[in-house]
């Protein structure tokens, strides 16, 4: 089971970050065609998009969640009432975000290229996303993973080619992005929707009952928070910078740093798409075997995280120089060695949530959002006047830091997942991990190839003795999967 969950997360991150890794790698050739002012730009329309992203869904995903293992073979008749209040509300979803970019970049784009950046913003949003995200899920839940990677590999190969082609021969910098992710978008669309409407049969429904949407609603708008605490931690920073009158220089610095480490940031994600429905088939099982399960992969989720994190903290002084050949650009290396520590809080926050979402306990996860968005919230609007860039960098990461371990404490019943997971202790491994490894990354090339071979001897030193039982342990567990 362990090689399964290791080969679906890579491949999905593989998948996910296709045309990001690719671009990522012709980057000494197109940076000479861009700036940091591109990146700022872009950076900015993500942002202001993300404003209001977590109404995106209004939290019904959960719904889509739920229903297919709690209904059985019966989940397509609610998927397809569900479907049908979704694309009703995307209308109203996209006008809001069309209304929001135009009046908060009007200013900073020329009128004749904010028509068309709305356009590659809202068409996407209005008849693509929906679609691709609802059969996504279907073939995850079914544990069909190797199609949604495989069509995925082969349109982000074909949207990083538009992306070079846009940026090194048409000069059209950040807007080649958007062009190749609307057409992406739409490929996998058409896709995804053959499969969900015509083979799978699950078309929108328009007849639903009022008390329906309701009950539907109470479960899932609590999940909303949820959603906006990822932006608040993952994009509005952005925005105070802009507000504070923070140079686009320094904005696009901050954003390359982001963009970077949001390709350790997808690995997470990934990891967690793979994991939530064996970590559901546990919780399923309630027993104490299956709880101590669940605690052996999620220490072993959180090592892996933190040995990659370690390994790439130290090198990536050399990939900023060698990826970003302009020195404001690879000046950004700093932070995100510190952004990419502050991503292994993932496992420690889905261990608890995943837990609380099971149980529709909803409410309860909407308490640790709130918490970690405000402390998020608060600390840019008092540091970031001060120390810029800098103060949404570490901000950002105690923010996740509090994420990751508020729900052990505001989730009634949590003390025996306190005692299992012990998030103190796994925050303050990666503080100390972290300080480290940025301690050393301005030493000579000499000394970070030792501290790297020190890491890498001692995770083989751990995995002939104590985990070698460990790693047998999950890589033989077999989990009864619910069937449709």
């Amino acid at each position: 089971m362990l090689k399964k969950i290791v080969s679906h997360t890579f491949f999905y991150s593989f998948a996910n970050q296709t045309p990001a890794l690719i671009n990522l790698f012709l980057l000494p050739f197109l940076t000479p065609f861009l700036t940091a002012g591109d990146y700022a730009i872009y950076g900015l329309i993500l942002s202001y998009a993300g404003l209001v992203g977590a109404f995106s869904s209004l939290g019904y995903i959960v719904l889509f969640q739920q229903s297919y293992f709690e209904l059985g073979s019966e989940f397509k008749s609610k998927w397809s009432r569900l479907l049908g209040f979704q694309w009703l509300y995307k209308f109203l979803y996209a006008g809001l975000v069309g209304a929001l970019l135009y009046f908060t970049l009007k200013n900073k784009i020329a009128a004749d290229r904010l028509n068309m950046v709305l356009a590659l913003v809202i068409v996407p949003l209005l008849f693509f996303d929906l679609t691709k995200s609802i059969a996504t899920r279907l073939l995850q839940f079914r544990h069909e993973h190797q199609r949604v990677y495989t069509i995925t590999i082969g349109v982000g190969i074909l949207s990083a080619l538009m992306s070079f082609v846009g940026v090194r021969y048409f000069n059209l910098g950040y807007m080649a992005w958007l062009y190749s992710q609307a057409i992406s978008s739409g490929l996998l669309a058409a896709y995804f929707g053959y499969f969900l409407y015509v083979k799978e049969r699950i078309r929108p429904s328009f007849h639903f009952e009022k008390n329906e949407i309701v009950s539907d609603l109470k479960i899932s708008t609590p999940l909303i928070p949820k959603e906006y605490a990822t932006y608040l931690l993952n994009s509005s920073d952005r925005v105070l910078l802009d507000r504070f009158g923070v140079s686009q220089n320094k904005i696009g610095q901050y954003s390359i740093a982001y963009s970077f480490a949001s390709y350790f940031e997808n690995i997470q994600s990934q990891a967690n798409q793979v994991l939530t429905p064996i970590v559901f088939d546990l919780y399923k099982a309630g027993t104490d075997m299956a709880m101590q399960t669940v605690g052996k992969l999620i220490r072993a989720w959180f090592y892996v995280s933190l040995l990659m994190a370690a390994v790439l903290g130290l090198w990536i002084p050399d990939i900023f120089r060698l990826l970003y050949r302009k020195a404001e650009l690879s000046a950004a290396y700093p932070m995100a060695i510190v952004i990419i520590f502050g991503f292994c809080y993932r496992p420690i926050y889905v261990a608890i949530v995943d837990k609380a979402i099971y149980d529709k306990r909803t409410m309860e996860v909407l308490k640790i959002t709130v918490v970690a968005a405000l402390s998020n919230v608060l600390l840019n609007l008092i540091f970031i006047g001060y120390y810029e860039t800098w103060a949404a960098t570490m901000n950002t990461v105690i923010a996740y830091f509090v994420m990751g371990v508020a729900g052990y404490f505001l989730i009634k019943n949590s003390g025996a997942f306190r005692k299992l997971i012990r998030p103190f202790e796994l925050v303050a491994i990666i503080v100390v991990v972290g300080a480290g490894v940025f301690s050393l990354r301005d030493f000579s090339w000499v000394w970070r190839l030792a501290a790297t071979g020190i890491i890498l001897i001692g995770m083989f030193i751990w995995l002939r003795t104590k985990g070698r039982k460990i790693w047998n342990e999950l890589n033989n567990l077999r989990h009864g999967l619910s069937s449709h």
